[in-house]
Formats: C-alpha cells, sequence, structure tokens
C-alpha cells in the first residue's frame, strides 16, 4: 500500500480492514448447528411405489454399477447427503472412478464449510479482543477534553513542542471511532528496527482513518490520513475533510487551514497526481492517494481515496 512511514500500513488497511467492535454470535451457532446436526440419526428418504427413483432403486439394489451412480447423483441434488455417500461408496468399492471423485468432492465441500464457519468464529473472538483492547487504549470521555467534530479549533493540550497521540485523538470527536494503540510496536519487514509507538484511529463507515508513530505516545514524528471522498463537490464543507484540517492544524501548531487543506485535496482529486512536499513547523506535507501512488483501488465504492501524509 502506500507505504511510506510506519503509520501508513496500518492507516491504509484500516480502511478497509478496520474492526467494528462485537458482532452477534451467528458463527457460533453455525458451528454448533453442524455439531449436534452430525449426531443426529439420519432418517432414510423414502421412495414410494412410482416414485421416478423406484426403477433406479431397484437397479441399484441388483448391482447395478450405473444406477449406483445415478443414485447417488440424484440424492445428492435432493440434499439427501447421507444416502448419496452411502451409495457412492458402493459404486466406489466396485472402483467406479466417477464415485470416487463424487465422495471426494462431498468431503472437500464439507470440509470447506466447516473450515469458513471455524474461520468467522475465529475472525469474530478476534475483532471482540481487538475493540476490548480499544476501549482500554482510548482516553475514557468523562477525562479528555470535549471536541466539537464540526470545529476547526484543535483541542491542543500541549501549545507547542512534542505532538502527542493523546492530544491527536482527543482533536475530533472519535467517540463511535475504533482506536487502538501500540507501545513498542515492530516493523516484521525490519526486525532490526528499535520498536517504537503505533496509534490508529478509524471511522466506523471507513471514511476517515488517522494514523500516527513515533518513538513513543507523547512524541509523535509521522501522522498519516487517509479520507474516502464520495463528493468532489463543496471539498471544504466535506465533515472528514474538516477533521482531517483539525488533526493537522493539532499537529503543526496552527500552521494549516481549512482552506489550505481542502485546496490540496481538491487539487489532487482534479489531477490525480501526489503533490510536492509543503514544509510547515518542521512538518511536510504531502497529499496523494491510490491514484497518486498507481495502485489499484478495489475498495473505490467507498470514495476517492486521498492520502494526508505528515512527517517530521
Amino acid at each position: 500500500m502506500l507505504a511510506v512511514s510506519a503509520a501508513v500500513p496500518l492507516a491504509l488497511v484500516a480502511c478497509d480492514h478496520t474492526p467494528e467492535g462485537l458482532e452477534d454470535d451467528a458463527p457460533e451457532k453455525m458451528v454448533q448447528r453442524d455439531k449436534e446436526a452430525a449426531t443426529q440419526p439420519v432418517s432414510k428418504p423414502a421412495i414410494e411405489l412410482g416414485d421416478p427413483l423406484s426403477s433406479l432403486q431397484k437397479r441399484a439394489d441388483g448391482g447395478d454399477l450405473p444406477a449406483m451412480v445415478a443414485l447417488g447423483r440424484a440424492h445428492e441434488a435432493l440434499a439427501h447427503k447421507a444416502e448419496a455417500k452411502k451409495w457412492y461408496e458402493k459404486a466406489a468399492a466396485k472402483g467406479d472412478e466417477s464415485a470416487k471423485e463424487a465422495l471426494r468432492m462431498m468431503e472437500a465441500q464439507a470440509a470447506a464449510t466447516t473450515r469458513a464457519a471455524e474461520e468467522e468464529l475465529a475472525a469474530t473472538t478476534r475483532r471482540a479482543a481487538e475493540a476490548a483492547a480499544a476501549q482500554a487504549s482510548v482516553t475514557s470521555a468523562s477525562t479528555r477534553p470535549a471536541a466539537n467534530p464540526a470545529s476547526t479549533a484543535p483541542a491542543i493540550v500541549n501549545n507547542g513542542g512534542d505532538v502527542t497521540w493523546q492530544e491527536v485523538v482527543a482533536s475530533i470527536d472519535t467517540t463511535d471511532f475504533v482506536t487502538v494503540s501500540r507501545p513498542g510496536y515492530r516493523n516484521p519487514k525490519k526486525p532490526n528496527d528499535p520498536p517504537i509507538f503505533v496509534g490508529l484511529t478509524t471511522a466506523p463507515d471507513k471514511t476517515i482513518t488517522v494514523a500516527a508513530s513515533g518513538p513513543v505516545g507523547d512524541k509523535l514524528n509521522a501522522c498519516s490520513m487517509v479520507l474516502r471522498i464520495r463528493n468532489r463537490q463543496n471539498i471544504e464543507r466535506n465533515a472528514r475533510v474538516e477533521q482531517a484540517a483539525t488533526v493537522a492544524k493539532t499537529i503543526t501548531r496552527g500552521n494549516v487551514s481549512k482552506q489550505e487543506i481542502a485546496g490540496w485535496i481538491s487539487n489532487y482529486l482534479m489531477n490525480g497526481a501526489k503533490s510536492e512536499p509543503t514544509f510547515r513547523n518542521g512538518w511536510s506535507i504531502v497529499v496523494s492517494g491510490t491514484a497518486g501512488e498507481g495502485i489499484n483501488d478495489p475498495k473505490k465504492y467507498l470514495g476517492e481515496a486521498v492520502l494526508i501524509e505528515m512527517k517530521k
């Protein structure tokens, strides 16, 4: 992805794969239901006189190999899996290769269904754990400064010096965001690099993600914001653009305006080219996106991806 700082990969991934908190227990119920079904006795499908399968049944009972295979396929089509498997096994025992292949397909389908249910259950469990971690990492709303999401005035805790993750998160309304912080993060692609702090906060609709990094959470040196822009008109009035401008203003200590951020984003949306760096109060600011980096965007239906990258 747009990996130009330690925070950018996490920001881009979060736009599409950010955990959204606890979900219902459908996967658990699915796995439990499958286990219960496997232990229940399966009744033999009834074949009455005059049933289209009756003549096939008679031939198969008489040892007709093609009839056994045909009867197995008929039962499989009717979702009588146990009966289908029985006739496939009888035909396979007589050396029929098509019956052996049918058995392999049935086993593969059953394994895939179980695996899918288990993976979904694991994913739900993981999202629950991440949501719990997010709750633990975010400052309680009762103790952090109140923020107005429509305001361009950042809630700056420290009026000078190093920028902290806490004040970045507090500068906009992240009440319903998923926020995660990871002190001591190590880049798996650079195992010899020293550990760093990485913070990530993502809107529930994936239209803005803010990621920041630094040696520690109280000394950030990189911040990346990924926005999804659906409507190119009135960029300056876009709520996510306003939030991005507030974060940028917080990081540069008031040296970036909302009008500038909106203008840079508009220029990128018009020409699709990565901007030249703009320097403000010791921070370089670059505006780009998937188009500017020449990357295919499989999630473009969420809106045009715009990256605002700030490095100290």
